[in-house]
């Protein structure tokens, strides 16, 4: 394997685990019918980052 090889390999992985972390936070958000927060962190990136800490993801 390339270093190329092994970079796309860290990409790919931190792509899913941001992906799976958003997946998380929407479930959160929905299971609490919170769906105005669902609505801002679509919109509002520095508020999805201030969700993910409040909810330790």
């Amino acid at each position: 394997m390339t270093l190329n090889d092994y970079m796309d390999k860290g990409r790919e992985e931190g792509r899913r685990e941001e992906s799976e972390r958003y997946d998380k936070l929407i479930a959160i958000l929905v299971r609490d019918n919170n769906f105005t927060a669902f609505d801002k962190i679509s919109r509002d990136n520095n508020y999805l980052q201030e969700l993910f800490k409040h909810y330790g993801l």
